[in-house]
C-alpha cells in the first residue's frame, strides 16, 4: 500500500498484467515489473480477475513496461494501460489515430459516442520521450480499445437478445390468454427486432472466422482454401527429443529445450574476417546512378505502395494489428507512421515490437520430436513488414545488376522453373552426346537461420550498396529478438545475432545476395560443363542455383577439391555449414578414359537420377517415380471435400480441381511427359467429383440459369 505521505496514484500510472497461469501470484507480478522499472518505483499491486494491477511512481515508467512487457515464468506477458486519458470516453477508452467520424458512427450503433481522442493524443507526443514510445503506446490502446469494445459489444448484444426472448414469451403467454391485435404486432415486431440482432450475431462469427460474404463460400479466397485445412489433421508438437536423447512431453522442459536451441542457433558465432574478405573479392559492382536510387529518403509513396501489397488473413505479429487493420486507416496512420521511421533511422532503432518476431513452428520431414525438423517462421508485426516491403521493392529493381542468370531466387522474371528446365536438358544432353560430368547437390543446414549478421552487411557493401539503404536495413536487424511460440505461451526474449528472418518481406532478396560471393566463386574456380558447340553456350555452366538448394556440375577431382575448399572459406567467413549427409550427387556419361571423381563427408555417386526442387530427373526408371501414387492422392485429396459437395457450386468444384488437386501435378507435367493413361484416368476422377451430387444437389451458378 502506499504511504500517507504519498498521494494515491492516477489510473495513468496503472498497468494490468495478465499472465497466462492465473496462479501467478502479486509478488511476482510486482518482480516482473520491477525488473523492468526498478523495483524502487513500484508503488503497489492488487489482484483484479485473473489479472494483477500495478502502479508505478510516474506515466513514463508505464509507458516504459507497456512498450517492453514483462517475463513471468520464462514467459513473455503482454501489458496493457489502465486508462487512455480524454475529456470524455464512454467505452474504457478510444484508439489513438481513429478519425472521430469513423468512432461515432461505429459507436453510436451501441449508442455511445466517444470525443476526440485522436486529436488530444496527437498534441501529447511531446509527453513522451520519443516518436517510437508514443507510437508503442498508441498501439497498446488500440488493443486494448478493441478487447474492450469487443466484449462490452458482445455483453450489450446477449443482454438485448434475452431481453427480446423474454418479451416475446411473454406475448405468446398472453396471446395465448386473449387475443389481442396491437399485442400481435408488438410481438410480430418483437420478432424482427430477434432476427436482426441473431444476424448480427452470425456476421461476428462470420468475420471471426475470416468469412465476409456468403460469396465467399467458393470464391477464391483465403476462407475457401482454408475448409481443406479444417478436415485435415494438422501436425502437433506433443514431444521434442532433448539432448540426452530422453523424450519429453512436458510443456516446461520442451519450452526449456527450444530456448536452448534457439539461443543457440541465432547465437553470434567467431567468423573469419581474413575468410570474408577474400570470398567477396571481385563482386558486381552497382552503378553510381543505382547506388543513389536505393539511397534516397524513403518516402510517403513507397509506404503507402508497400501497404497496398500487403496480402489479407496473415497473421499478426506480437502487438495483435493486421495487415487489414493498417489498410484501413492508413490514410490516418500513414504520415505518423513516416515520422516513426525517420526517428528511427536517426536513432538506428526501431520500436520494441518491431525488433522482437514470434516464432512459429512449422513442421518438415523427419522425426517431428527433434527440433531440428520444425521451420522457425517469423511473426512480425505490421509495421515492421511495411517498411521491409518498402525496401523490398527498391532492391528488387538492382539485384539483376548483381546476381547472374543461374540464380533465380526471389529476382524478378526468374523462376524456379528455370532451374528444373536447365537441369532437365543438362542430364538429357548429357546423356546424348556422352558428356562425363557429375552434379552436386548441396544440402545447407538452417540455411537462412545461419546467416552471420557481418558477413551479410560485408556483402553489402562489396556489391556497392550505399550506407543510406544499408542503415535502413540495418534497423532490421539492429536489436532483434524473437519469442518461441510453444503451447500457448511464448517464451522470454532471444536475442538474434545471425540469421534472416523467414517471413520478413526482403529476406529472400537479401539471401540471394550473401550466397552470391559463393557462387561468383565457384563459377570462376570451377572448369563447369564442357557442352557440344550445337547446344550455343557462350561460357560453360558451371551451377544453378534457387536460393540454397545449389547444383554443382564438376568434371575432375581437381573440381571436387575446389568445391570443398571454396566451400570451407565461405562457411568460415559466413558461418554457413553444409550438411554431407543430406547432401546427393549423380554421375552422368560413361566415364570410361575418366577417374570418377571422389566426393567428400561420405557422399556417394549416384547413376539413375537426381531429385532436383521437388522433380526426380534421370532415367525413364527414376523419372518414373514422379507419377507413383499420383492418381492416389488426387483421390485423397478430392475425398476431403465430399463432406462440403451438398453445398457447394459447380465454381467451387472447379477451384477445387484446378486450384488444390490439378495445381499439385502442373510442377511436374511442366517439365516432364507422363505416362499415357495417368492423364486420363485423373481427369476421369475429376469430372466424376465435378458431377457428383452427393448427399445434397449442387446449385447451379446464376451463369448457368
Amino acid at each position: 500500500m502506499a504511504s500517507s505521505e504519498t498521494p494515491p496514484p492516477s489510473l495513468r500510472q496503472g498497468v494490468r498484467i495478465a499472465p497466462h497461469d492465473s496462479s501467478v501470484s502479486v509478488e511476482e507480478a510486482l518482480l516482473a515489473a520491477g525488473e523492468q522499472v526498478g523495483h524502487g518505483n513500484l508503488v503497489f499491486a492488487s489482484r483484479v480477475n485473473k489479472a494483477v494491477l500495478v502502479f508505478v511512481k510516474s506515466e513514463q515508467m508505464v509507458h516504459q513496461l507497456v512498450a517492453s512487457g514483462v517475463i513471468i515464468r520464462d514467459l513473455y506477458v503482454q501489458v496493457s494501460p489502465l486508462s487512455v486519458p480524454s475529456t470524455r470516453v464512454t467505452v474504457s477508452g478510444v484508439p489513438p489515430f481513429i478519425p472521430n467520424e469513423l468512432l461515432e458512427v461505429e459507436l453510436r450503433r451501441f449508442g455511445k459516442f466517444a470525443s476526440g481522442f485522436k486529436t488530444m493524443w496527437a498534441l501529447r507526443k511531446s509527453e513522451f520521450g520519443s516518436l517510437m514510445m508514443w507510437w508503442e503506446v498508441g498501439k497498446a490502446h488500440i488493443r486494448v480499445f478493441c478487447q474492450q469494445y469487443t466484449s462490452h459489444s458482445t455483453s450489450k448484444l446477449k443482454a438485448a437478445v434475452e431481453d427480446l426472448e423474454a418479451s416475446i414469451r411473454d406475448l405468446e403467454l398472453g396471446l395465448q390468454r386473449d387475443s389481442n391485435p396491437s399485442a400481435g404486432q408488438l410481438l410480430q415486431k418483437k420478432r424482427l427486432e430477434l432476427s436482426s440482432f441473431l444476424q448480427e450475431r452470425v456476421k461476428g462469427a462470420l468475420v471471426r472466422c475470416r468469412f465476409l460474404q456468403i460469396k465467399e463460400m467458393d470464391a477464391p479466397t483465403p476462407f475457401f482454401f482454408n475448409l481443406e485445412r479444417s478436415v485435415a489433421q494438422r501436425k502437433q508438437m506433443s514431444c521434442l527429443k532433448l539432448p540426452g536423447g530422453r523424450v519429453t512431453s512436458s510443456p516446461e522442459e520442451m519450452r526449456d529445450h527450444a530456448m536452448d536451441f534457439y539461443t543457440n542457433l541465432f547465437g553470434g558465432e567467431q567468423c573469419s574476417i581474413e575468410g570474408r574478405e577474400e570470398i567477396l573479392e571481385g563482386l558486381p559492382q552497382l552503378s553510381p546512378e543505382e547506388k543513389a536510387a536505393l539511397d534516397l529518403e524513403l518516402t510517403l509513396e513507397e509506404l503507402t505502395g508497400a501497404v497496398n501489397q500487403m496480402a489479407s488473413g496473415r497473421a499478426p505479429g506480437i502487438d495483435g494489428l493486421s495487415g487489414e487493420f493498417l489498410k484501413h486507416f492508413w490514410g490516418v496512420l500513414g504520415a505518423d507512421l513516416r515520422g516513426v521511421f525517420a526517428e528511427c533511422f536517426r536513432t538506428g532503432s526501431l520500436p520494441v515490437s518491431c525488433r522482437r518476431a514470434v516464432l512459429s513452428l512449422l513442421p518438415k520431414k523427419g522425426d517431428l520430436a527433434l527440433l531440428k525438423n520444425w521451420r522457425p517462421v517469423a511473426l512480425l508485426t505490421v509495421d515492421y513488414k511495411v517498411l521491409s516491403r518498402a525496401l523490398s521493392n527498391r532492391l528488387k529493381g538492382v539485384l539483376e545488376m548483381v546476381i547472374q542468370q543461374d540464380q533465380t531466387y526471389c529476382i524478378p522474371d526468374r523462376t524456379i522453373m528455370d532451374n528444373i528446365f536447365f537441369m532437365r536438358d543438362v542430364m538429357d544432353v548429357c546423356r546424348a552426346h556422352g558428356v562425363n560430368v557429375g552434379v552436386v547437390s548441396l544440402d545447407q543446414e538452417k540455411a537462412f537461420d545461419r546467416v552471420d549478421h557481418s558477413y551479410l552487411f560485408s556483402a553489402l557493401r562489396a556489391y556497392g550498396i550505399g550506407e543510406g539503404f544499408l542503415a535502413w536495413v540495418g534497423l532490421l536487424y539492429n536489436g532483434a529478438q524473437c519469442l518461441v511460440k510453444m503451447g500457448a505461451g511464448l517464451s522470454r526474449p532471444i536475442p538474434v545475432q545471425r540469421g534472416i528472418r523467414q517471413g520478413c518481406p526482403i529476406s529472400g532478396q537479401l539471401y540471394s545476395l550473401a550466397i552470391e560471393p559463393l557462387l561468383c566463386r565457384l563459377r570462376s574456380k570451377l572448369s563447369g560443363l564442357s557442352l557440344p558447340a550445337s547446344c550455343g553456350l557462350e561460357c560453360p555452366p558451371t551451377l544453378s542455383a534457387y536460393a540454397d538448394d545449389v547444383s554443382i556440375f564438376v568434371s575432375s577431382q581437381r573440381d571436387v577439391q575446389c568445391l570443398q575448399d571454396t566451400l570451407s572459406l565461405y562457411e568460415r567467413a559466413s558461418s554457413a555449414r553444409v550438411n554431407w549427409a543430406k547432401s546427393s550427387a549423380l554421375l552422368l556419361g560413361c566415364w570410361r578414359e575418366q577417374v570418377v571423381p571422389s566426393l567428400p563427408g561420405g557422399l556417394q555417386w549416384e547413376t539413375e537420377g537426381l531429385k532436383v526442387l521437388g522433380v526426380f530427373l534421370g532415367t525413364e526408371a527414376f523419372k518414373a517415380r514422379n507419377w507413383e501414387g499420383a492418381k492416389e492422392k488426387v483421390c485423397a485429396r478430392l475425398s476431403k471435400w465430399k463432406w462440403l459437395l451438398p453445398q457447394m457450386s459447380y465454381r467451387g468444384r472447379v477451384l477445387v480441381a484446378n486450384t488444390l488437386v490439378a495445381s499439385t501435378l502442373w510442377h511436374r507435367l511442366m517439365a516432364l511427359t507422363p505416362p499415357r493413361n495417368l492423364v486420363s484416368s485423373i481427369q476421369q476422377e475429376i469430372v466424376d467429383f465435378f458431377w457428383s451430387v452427393g448427399t445434397g444437389s449442387a446449385q447451379l451458378p446464376s451463369t448457368c440459369r
